[in-house]
């Protein structure tokens, strides 16, 4: 067991590939931040281990997690994300998270200008973790 590991991840299927392949290391890719965002959001007051078991349901919901095409959900979309079961589910994260309307779910407006005013073709290198991965983990 690495001193990077929490208490629960030795051994869980779920956690420990986590663990092992994605918690701490850097990313500069804008679908993979983005993700990482709609997760960590939804996450607010759940355990981790029940936002990673929803995660395909997640992807799934939305559209790999492509910021652009979760900019274009309108009102039909995001009913269509509060009636969907595999997903957490909260009308007021779409406020909290949406664009200036309401309508956008998680930020993906503000990514996209984000994205615009640092003249990339992604904002992802804009917001990437850093290298080195943290010893303690709580």
């Amino acid at each position: 067991m690495s001193a990077a590991y929490c208490r629960f991840a030795p051994g869980d299927p779920t956690h420990g590939r986590y663990h092992d392949t994605e918690y701490g290391f850097p990313t500069v890719e804008e679908s993979v931040l983005f993700e990482r965002l709609i997760l960590e959001i939804n996450q607010a007051g759940l355990s981790w281990a029940t936002i990673l078991k929803k995660r395909a349901a997640f992807r799934a919901a939305y559209a790999d997690f492509a910021v652009d095409q979760v900019a274009a959900f309108g009102t039909v979309q995001i009913e269509q994300l509060l009636a969907d079961p595999g997903i957490i589910r909260t009308r007021a994260v779409f406020r909290r998270c949406g664009n200036r309307t309401g309508r956008s779910p998680f930020g993906s407006q503000r990514t996209i200008h984000a994205r615009r005013r640092s003249g990339r073709s992604s904002s992802a290198g804009r917001f990437a973790l850093p290298a080195a991965r943290s010893s303690v983990n709580f």
